[in-house]
């Protein structure tokens, strides 16, 4: 239990964002409130990705939408099991790409199992990232939480937020 306090990894998930900014511009501004909207988004993501990680210590990537009248609709690939998590992530993003197009549609996210590596994880730590696109900022934002799967429990670390370049 002792490497969990060491890492920040902890039962409840904490809402602490590190925004760290890539590229050259630090121009890049996403409100407080923007920020609290896509943490809620992304604890609903978690429900649905949640069992599948504890169970098989993975999962195949998701993808959804929220439209500007707070609908939420799943988008999950049903390809053959026999894709590459990468091939579904890409065929998830070009698909949601079009839904972006829609008016009505506010965010769109890709959800997937992916390793953090910063200051705080420098070997790389399992996590889950959603990475959400919107038209109320320019840029990509990448959520993820560090997390570890312990006695078929699901730990969290703090989590980080970046903002990546289109």
């Amino acid at each position: 239990m002792v490497l969990f306090s060491f890492f920040g990894i902890s039962r409840d998930l904490k809402k602490i964002a590190n925004v760290n900014t890539f590229g050259s511009d630090t121009s890049i501004k996403i409100s407080q409130s923007q920020l609290d909207e896509l943490y809620k988004l992304s604890l609903n993501g978690i429900d649905l990705v949640k069992d599948n990680l504890i169970l098989e210590g993975t999962f195949r990537p998701i993808g959804f939408s929220y439209s500007k009248n707070n609908a939420f609709a799943l988008i999950d690939y049903q390809e053959p099991d026999s894709l590459s998590s990468e091939i579904v992530y890409e065929k998830l993003r070009k698909i949601l790409d079009n839904e972006f197009l829609n008016d009505s549609i506010k965010i769109t996210c890709v959800i997937y199992n992916g390793i953090i590596k910063n200051e705080k994880y420098p070997d790389g730590n399992d996590c889950i990232s959603f990475l959400f696109k919107s038209k109320e900022f320019d840029d990509y934002i990448l959520n993820s939480f560090p997390i570890k799967i312990e006695n078929g429990e699901l730990l969290f670390g703090e989590t980080v937020v970046e903002m990546l370049k289109k």
